[in-house]
C-alpha cells in the first residue's frame, strides 16, 4: 500500500535550517513500512522512502541545525551530510552515521569525516561535529535501496534523517522516520 507524506509540523520546528534547490517535481511516493531483515531500535518497522533523484538540499550551513541530509543522483551517486547545531547550543553532536547498500564504491569523504569501511557494503563514521559538513560521497548500483541508520550523542532516532521527495524536504512529512531507513532513487 502507498500513502503520500502528511504535513504535521514545519521542519524548522526541529532546528534544521535547509531549503530545497529543485529543477522540476517528481512523483515519489512514501510506501507504507515493511519488514525486512532485522528490527529497528526502537522496535517499529524499516520504512522504505524513495527521494528525488538530482536534487539538492541548499542552504546547508555546518552548526546551524542537528541532521544527516542524503540526496541521490542517478546512476547511483549517493551524497549523505551532517551537522549540528554549535551555533546555538554551543557543542559538539557525537555522529554515529552507518549506511549500507548491496555495493558502495568511489568512497570520498568531505570535511575530514574518517570512513570505517566493511567490505564494501557498510560504510560508518564517528564524528564529533560543529560547525563543519561532515559528509561522504558513493556510488552504489542505480536504482539500489540505502540503508541509513544515525545516532546523535548516544540517540537513536529518525527525526534527524532528512531528504527532498516530491520537490520538499521530506516530501512535507514530518512524522519520525524508523531508524534505521531505507531510502531509494525516483529515477535509477
Amino acid at each position: 500500500m502507498i500513502f503520500r507524506f502528511l504535513p504535521i509540523i514545519p521542519l524548522v520546528a526541529l532546528g534544521v535550517a535547509c531549503s530545497v534547490q529543485t529543477t522540476s517535481p517528481s512523483s515519489g511516493d512514501y510506501v507504507s513500512p515493511a519488514p525486512v531483515d532485522g528490527v529497528p531500535v526502537d522496535g517499529s518497522q524499516i520504512m522504505r522512502v524513495v527521494v528525488d533523484s538530482d536534487q539538492r538540499m541548499s542552504n546547508l550551513v555546518g552548526g546551524e541545525g542537528v541532521g544527516v541530509f542524503v540526496e541521490y543522483d542517478r546512476g547511483g551517486y549517493w551524497r549523505v551530510r551532517w551537522t549540528c547545531d554549535t551555533a546555538r547550543s554551543r557543542r559538539a553532536c557525537k555522529y554515529d552515521v552507518k549506511l549500507s547498500a548491496s555495493a558502495i564504491t568511489e568512497v570520498q569523504t568531505e570535511a575530514g569525516a574518517a570512513v570505517d569501511t566493511t567490505g564494501n557494503r557498510f560504510v560508518s563514521f564517528k564524528t564529533s561535529t560543529q560547525f563543519e559538513l561532515h559528509g561522504v560521497n558513493f556510488r552504489s548500483p542505480a536504482g539500489d535501496v540505502l540503508t541509513v541508520e544515525v545516532e546523535v550523542d548516544g540517540q537513536k532516532t529518525g527525526a534527524y534523517v532528512f531528504f527532498v521527495q516530491d520537490g520538499k524536504v521530506n516530501g512535507s512529512y514530518e512524522g519520525r522516520l524508523s531508524n534505521p531507513v531505507e531510502l531509494v532513487g525516483t529515477d535509477p
